[in-house]
Order: structure tokens, then sequence, then C-alpha cells
């Protein structure tokens, strides 16, 4: 066989693997800083944030999430919904302990840019 067949397959295959690496940058915000990102934000967003306990941080690449789990009707969560999509970021969860309803906090952290991209409060 002639080695040439195989050439233009190859570059082929260069392209997309090259493709594909450069979409997947990597994060400049880590697990530690966004939950410092979303710390700020509460404090200076939700009243009586000295209340709420830090439960969970996830990192999703996805707009469905633990709080967003089908296309919203709410004109809110379907903005945030939208500014979701095609990006990755952190969920970071807050809790108000001994609340019967309500009293839950997540920010949504870009885990590019380190930015607020959007906050969920529990009524």
């Amino acid at each position: 066989m002639k080695s040439g067949r195989f050439l233009p397959i190859l570059i082929g295959l260069l392209l997309v693997v090259s493709g594909t690496l450069a979409v997947a940058e990597p994060e400049r915000i880590d697990v530690y800083k966004a939950i410092s990102i979303a710390d700020s934000a509460v404090k200076t967003q939700v009243q009586n944030s000295s209340e709420l306990e830090l439960v969970t941080v996830k990192r999703f690449s996805r707009p469905l999430n633990d709080l967003i789990r089908a296309k919203p009707a709410d004109p809110y969560l379907s903005d945030l919904y939208e500014k979701l999509k095609n990006h990755t970021y952190w969920l970071v969860y807050y809790v108000t302990p001994g609340a019967e309803f309500g009293g839950d906090v997540g920010v949504f952290i870009d885990a590019r840019a380190g930015t607020v991209m959007g906050m969920y409060q529990g009524k």
C-alpha cells in the first residue's frame, strides 16, 4: 500500500483533534474561587446572608442543573437558562438551616470569567 493514501485521513484526524482541543479551554476559576465569588455576591444581595450555610458546589456544562431541571416557564429562570447555554459554570448552593419554606440560594458563576451569571432565591 502507498502511504500517500492515508495522508489525507491523517490530516483530517489532526484537524478534528486540534479543533476539539481549541474548544475545551481550561477553567480559570477553581472551586475555591467560585465559592469566594458566590460568598461575596450573597453578602451584598441576600438579606440575612449570615444565616446561610454552604451545602454544595457543582460544575455544569449544560443549562440543566440541580435547580433548573427543565426549560422553565418563569421569565427570570428562563432568561437564566438561556445565559447558561454554551457555558461551563459553577452552581454554589446555600440553605438556611431550619427554614420550612424557601431560604435556599443558588449562585451561578461562569467557570472561565468568574462573573456571576445569575442567582436563584427560593421563596
